[in-house]
């Protein structure tokens, strides 16, 4: 029974690390999106941080991280389209989602309810700039 501790305890440090890296990755491109347009190659490095964020977050024991990969996923594929005027909100969303990823990656031992709810609450925010961005543009639905 102590082995398969010790094995869950290095596969959640491996996810930790990874999603420290992608938190690093998030965080370099977060201010490409105060450009117009964005550049299409910038939406899909987030889309596919974004996307295995999603799928691998419940996976390590960490269901936030999957909600919040989904919405960010959601978002990132609407930015391809580079509706106007979601710049600067989209830049300081994701500069936020990173420096959360950053607090996980950080995090000794157990998770933290605290950051749950920080990154659930982002995940949120995401999903309503995508709901504001499709009714401000029916183009984008």
């Amino acid at each position: 029974m102590a082995e398969g501790g010790a094995n869950n305890s290095k596969l959640e440090q491996f996810f930790r690390d990874k999603i420290g890296e992608m938190a690093g990755e998030l965080a370099a491109l977060a201010g490409d999106f105060r450009r117009t347009p964005v550049p299409p190659q910038t939406a899909d490095a987030v889309y596919a941080i974004a996307h295995s964020l999603h799928g691998a977050g419940t996976m390590y024991g960490f269901p936030a991280v999957s909600e919040m990969g989904a919405a960010l996923e959601e978002l990132a594929g609407l930015l391809r389209s580079s509706p106007p005027g979601l710049g600067q909100s989209v830049s300081k969303l994701i500069e936020s989602c990173a420096g959360a990823l950053r607090r996980i990656a950080a995090a000794p031992g157990p998770k933290d309810n605290a950051i749950v709810s920080v990154i659930s609450d982002l995940a949120w925010q995401c999903e309503c700039t995508v709901r504001q961005a499709k009714a401000a543009d029916p183009s984008t639905a």
